[in-house]
């Protein structure tokens, strides 16, 4: 009875240690312990070593998944980068949260992945930058932000502290991608939103420009602000009229072309004409 008891003991140990070996040869994907890795400001570098372990063979490489567009890279061994821009997070929301999915591979074709959330948090709630008790001096009247389609907004770009002006400070911007922003050698902002830059339909279109100076140590100052901007409709456009010769006592017909008349908004069309200039026995058809 005691060595048919010990024969089951070491059986039992045997099969564990069996599905010991089995399990630790499962190819799995290793990330830092805990959260607070996954948390990231705007404007900072986000970085996370991505491991493996298991498999058949320890030859990995990793790759990654995410939303396109982001500034994201991973090298051979696992090192992951992402310069975080600061118009991630939108409108007035404190924070954007990411999905990212990380892949593993070996040559043995063993593959794992994992997916995680990262939270980018507003940089605007953290009043100004690292300068000290400098701050960007902005237009002061009200509703400086908002401006129509082909209107020009104009400023000087300045740096303060206290009421004194502050020199040797360049200036950049984020989020100025095709608007057609523009500062000059004197650093004079300049934006005329293009006719098209807001969807017709749509009327309006916000867009966060961030504004980032830089002195001569590196130490930033940023600010981010939202802009609206509002659609003009334009008047069609009639373009150069043929000659039109008039025959007697012919029935003379003479139709405008899509040429002619044009709605630079793409605004569909009715063209009335004037009755009381007609020619006498004149007469139109829509």
């Amino acid at each position: 009875m005691y060595m048919r008891t010990l024969l089951i003991i070491l059986l039992l140990g045997f099969s564990q240690i069996g599905v010991s070996q089995e399990d630790s040869t499962t190819l799995q994907i290793v990330l830092p312990v805990g959260e607070d890795w996954k948390t990231v400001e705007e404007g900072e570098t986000f970085k996370v070593r991505v491991s493996a372990q298991g498999g058949k063979d320890a030859n990995y490489r990793f790759n990654f998944g995410s939303n396109e567009g982001l500034d994201m890279k991973i090298d051979g061994v696992g090192n992951f980068r992402w310069a975080v821009k600061y118009e991630i997070v939108s409108g007035y929301n404190n924070i954007e949260i990411i999905p990212i999915t990380f892949f593993v591979e070996n040559e043995s074709k063993e593959t794992d992945s994992i997916s995680v959330e990262i939270t980018v948090t507003n940089k605007i709630n953290k009043e100004e930058g690292s300068i000290g008790e400098l701050y960007f001096e902005f237009p002061e009247h009200i509703g400086w932000h908002l401006l129509d389609e082909g209107d020009t907004l104009t400023f000087p770009l300045e740096i303060k502290s206290g009421d004194r002006a502050v020199e040797n400070i360049s200036f950049y911007l984020e989020g100025d991608k095709d608007t057609g922003i523009q500062i000059d050698s004197m650093n004079i902002f300049t934006w005329i939103p293009s006719f098209d830059f807001v969807d017709r339909l749509e009327q309006t279109r916000d867009k966060h420009i961030v504004f980032i100076a830089e002195d001569l140590d590196g130490n930033t100052v940023t600010k981010k602000i939202e802009f609206t901007i509002f659609h003009k409709n334009r008047p069609p456009v009639i373009n150069q009229l043929p000659i039109i010769y008039v025959l007697q006592n012919t029935n003379n017909v003479y139709q405008l072309s899509g040429n002619n008349v044009e709605d630079p908004d793409g605004d569909p069309m009715v063209i009335l004409p004037i009755v009381e200039q007609l020619p006498p026995g004149g007469d139109h058809q829509l």
